[in-house]
């Protein structure tokens, strides 16, 4: 008698539609374990099979034909020989129809098994983005089911390192789709906010026009407001988005019109458990130093009393955190009225102090960033 994954693939050329979902049945339940799933990717030549499944006009063929394609597409090489047989444009094709009918189950089904297509394969990452995916990502936030919602977030953020796919996000309304998105759920939804924002970081580590487009959409004011999450990822992925997107001077007007500084700023007397996380304090001082760049941007640290809080951060023992404390120092004492205030803190004596300690032990980059510091400050007031 032949073994259960040859008596499956055998039936799925059946005419017999019943014999085709019992078959596609046994793959979906064996292709829960990751031995099994090796064990099918040694089938590969015959995944064309499953891949024509995902044409019948039978729905529960169809869906079981995704929901198989999820399940093994978590290892690599059955990965490759879907790719072979153009499962993604199939997914693709099948998400376009059953977006109409709305079949929540269906459609989540698919998403999953796109996402997994994409994961650690550039190749498959470019066809979904050739498929269409990016132009009917709308289409499918706009069903408002969150698990629908967080399918199709986690299907682009395994895509959009892509940089054919930067090109396309940038010119479809997936970025104002998410924002709006972002604008409307309720708190409560944890998940899918955390699935949000980790987009939105994702997407913010690409292109220019990407980066525009996420400042232009409105998103910042919305991300912004989840610096006061109680949890470490969702406020890391918040400072991703915001250190990435003011890395474009031209940007960060728009980005203090957000508020933005002032959330920053917040953040640093915040008695929030999180703000106590090294890393958290890092990207806050690097977002802030990028800020620091521009005058208007130094003005609006220097008002908002922000030095009170940067300064002390000197006498950390985490290079990270006096790195980018230097970075934000030596901007600001470009200014001659805040290296006034900076001088008037202490700040020469904390930035010599810090010098020596990093002469004595410390990363040379660090140090030459905190004797620039140094040497602003004392610069003629």
């Amino acid at each position: 008698s032949k073994d259960p994954i040859s008596s499956a693939f055998f039936s799925l050329s059946s005419p017999n539609n019943d014999e085709k979902v019992q078959a596609l049945t046994t793959i979906i339940n064996l292709a829960v374990e990751e031995n099994n799933r090796q064990l099918i990717s040694n089938h590969g030549a015959k995944f064309s099979q499953i891949v024509n499944c995902l044409q019948s006009n039978d729905n529960q063929i169809s869906n079981f034909a995704a929901q198989a394609i999820a399940n093994l597409a978590l290892n690599e090489n059955c990965r490759v020989s879907f790719g072979r047989y153009n499962a993604i444009q199939g997914l693709v094709n099948l998400l376009k129809t059953k977006i109409t009918t709305a079949d929540p189950i269906h459609i989540k089904r698919t998403l999953s098994a796109l996402a997994n297509m994409c994961l650690q394969n550039d190749d498959h990452r470019e066809q979904l983005g050739a498929a269409g995916f990016f132009d009917i990502l709308s289409k499918i936030l706009n069903l408002s089911n969150n698990e629908i919602t967080e399918s199709a977030l986690t299907t682009t953020i395994n895509s959009s390192s892509n940089q054919f796919n930067q090109n396309r996000i940038a010119n479809s309304d997936a970025i104002p789709s998410i924002a709006k998105l972002l604008a409307k759920i309720p708190q409560s939804q944890t998940s899918t906010i955390s699935i949000i924002l980790h987009a939105f970081a994702m997407l913010s580590t690409g292109e220019p026009q990407v980066i525009e487009q996420i400042v232009n959409s409105g998103a910042v004011i919305q991300i912004v407001q989840h610096l006061s999450n109680t949890n470490v990822q969702n406020v890391q992925n918040v400072l991703t988005t915001i250190v990435n997107v003011s890395t474009d001077e031209l940007l960060l007007p728009k980005l203090m019109d957000a508020n933005v500084i002032e959330a920053l700023t917040l953040s640093l007397s915040s008695p929030n458990q999180v703000y106590s996380n090294t890393q958290i304090q890092t990207y806050i001082l690097q977002a802030i130093q990028n800020f620091a760049l521009i005058d208007s941007g130094a003005a609006r640290i220097f008002q908002l009393g922000s030095i009170d809080n940067i300064l002390p951060k000197l006498n950390s023992t985490n290079v990270g955190i006096i790195d980018q404390v230097c970075r934000v120092v030596a901007n600001l004492c470009v200014n001659p009225q805040i290296r006034k205030v900076i001088v008037q803190k202490g700040g020469i004596q904390l930035l010599e102090k810090t010098v020596e300690k990093l002469k004595s032990g410390g990363s040379s980059a660090t140090l030459e960033v905190a004797q620039l510091a140094l040497a602003n400050s004392k610069a003629p007031c």
